[in-house]
C-alpha cells in the first residue's frame, strides 16, 4: 500500500546497503503500481552516539542501556551499534556516514536525540556536522 499511498518513506537505522535493498524493494513495489517511485520522499531516524569522545561514550552508555547485551564492554557495543546502521564516531565519521546514506537515496536524516539534558549533541549537529552536509546531492536511485 505505500507504494500506491506514501508521500515520503522513513525507515530506521539502516546501513546504506539495507536501506539500497529496500530502496529497490520500494521502487519494484511502486512500478507494480504505475507509480514512479521517485515521488517519495526518504528519510531515515537515526539512533546514535556521536560527537567529541566524551558525548560518544555517554551516548554509546545511554544506548548499550537500551540496545546492549549483559557483560558486553563499551567499545564492543559502540563497534557493534555502528555496523547495524547506527551512527557513531566523530564529525569526519558522520558526515562520511551522510555521505553514504545520501548516495544510496536517503534525503533527510532525523537524528534520535536521547540525553535530553544535554544541549552539546544537537550543538555538535548544527556547528561541526550540518555545514559539511548541507549540499549533498540527492538524485534519483531506482
Amino acid at each position: 500500500m505505500a507504494a500506491k499511498y506514501a508521500s515520503e518513506w522513513n525507515c530506521v537505522s539502516l546501513t546504506p546497503q539495507a536501506y539500497g535493498h529496500k530502496r529497490d524493494v520500494m521502487a519494484r513495489a511502486c512500478e507494480a503500481t504505475d507509480r514512479d517511485p521517485n515521488e517519495i520522499e526518504h528519510s531515515m531516524m537515526m539512533f546514535h552516539a556521536v560527537g567529541p569522545p566524551e558525548l560518544v561514550q555517554a551516548g554509546g552508555r545511554f544506548a548499550q542501556g537500551m540496545f546492549g547485551r549483559p557483560g558486553q564492554s563499551l567499545d564492543d557495543f559502540l563497534t557493534e551499534f555502528g555496523s547495524m546502521g547506527r551512527l557513531v564516531g566523530g564529525a569526519d565519521q558522520v558526515v562520511d556516514s551522510l555521505g553514504k546514506l545520501a548516495e544510496a537515496g536517503v534525503a533527510e536524516v532525523q537524528f534520535q536525540h536521547f540525553l535530553f539534558d544535554r544541549d552539546d549533541v544537537p550543538e555538535f549537529l548544527a556547528r561541526d556536522v550540518a555545514p559539511q552536509v548541507a549540499d549533498l546531492a540527492i538524485g534519483s536511485h531506482t
